[in-house]
């Protein structure tokens, strides 16, 4: 069950992010509980000024007893790792890897990756070998993005400019029927998650958010 057409209040951001998890549970029948696995997933672009908001997000559904599932590429995805590492609570997270070997993440997360995997987060290990061609890096991000959601109960997505990456991923929990909430963060992810609800006729529930705003100047 998808639903379309909520906003963020401009004055009650903490409340709003609790809704966002009682939403998800409201869904998925009972999602959001001891156990769980949450896919947080977005573009690579995403600015860092909505660094916190994730983090809030991974801090309502940690209290809640879920997990977290991550791409382990740049942007969002480290977003997602930083906040599990400030929180101690790495042993909460789950890398969904393309690559087979640690030097295929991107450098600049390989710091914040690999003590991620000292404190007790999982990698789960994608097929790509070393000196890859083009076509296999392709072919190994799309599975890994289809690994993340076969292997999450609802996903949270954050769409920043054309993520094609992310609107995959979305189109993937479609086919499985997971609850799906959509972070659209600039007008150019708005027109996108228009064009996909016509196109699959479902109904994702969105919150959009100011391109360069931070969590405390949410917009309806």
């Amino acid at each position: 069950m998808y639903i379309h057409g909520y906003g963020i209040s401009l004055d009650r951001y903490s409340m709003d992010i609790y809704n966002i998890c009682v939403s998800i549970c409201f869904m998925g029948k009972g999602v959001v509980n001891m156990g769980k696995h949450i896919g947080i997933i977005g573009s690579r672009k995403l600015p860092d000024n909505f660094c916190s908001h994730v983090g809030e997000v991974i801090s309502c559904l940690l209290a809640k007893g879920c997990y977290v599932n991550s791409g382990g590429a740049i942007g969002a995805d480290s977003y997602v790792i930083s906040a599990l590492l400030r929180m101690g609570k790495s042993y909460r997270g789950v890398i969904y890897s393309a690559w087979s070997y640690f030097s295929g993440f991107p450098y600049s997360a390989r710091k914040d990756i690999g003590e991620f995997a000292k404190k007790g987060g999982r990698i789960d290990w994608g097929t790509v070998l070393p000196d890859p061609t083009r076509q296999e890096v392709v072919a190994g991000l799309l599975g890994r993005n289809r690994r993340l959601v076969e292997n999450s109960d609802a996903l949270i997505a954050y769409l920043y400019g054309e993520s094609r990456g992310t609107m995959y991923t979305i189109k993937e929990a479609i086919k499985k029927g997971i609850p799906i909430v959509v972070f659209a963060c600039d007008p150019i992810s708005s027109r996108l998650y228009q064009d996909l609800d016509r196109q699959v006729g479902s109904q994702i529930k969105i919150l959009k958010i100011g391109a360069q705003s931070t969590p405390n100047k949410l917009f309806v």
